[in-house]
């Protein structure tokens, strides 16, 4: 997965997460995903099943009911 399609998917979810029109639930799966700073993001009930996050920087995310 490339960095724009990533960062299409999380505007995405942040539009599903807040209730607006054109969000769509983030769904990751099977995706080395490694060394990404992803600092703040809110992947809340993303499903991230089998992702490679080694390495990677969760600080401030929410992943509340994240699969």
């Amino acid at each position: 997965m490339d960095a724009a399609e990533l960062k299409k998917i999380l505007v995405q979810h942040r539009l599903f997460a807040n209730g607006l029109v054109d969000g769509k639930r983030a769904d990751i799966r099977l995706k080395d995903l490694r060394k990404l700073k992803l600092d703040g993001v809110n992947l809340r009930e993303a499903v991230l099943t089998g992702c490679n996050f080694s390495q990677s920087s969760f600080v401030g995310a929410d992943l509340r009911g994240a699969d």
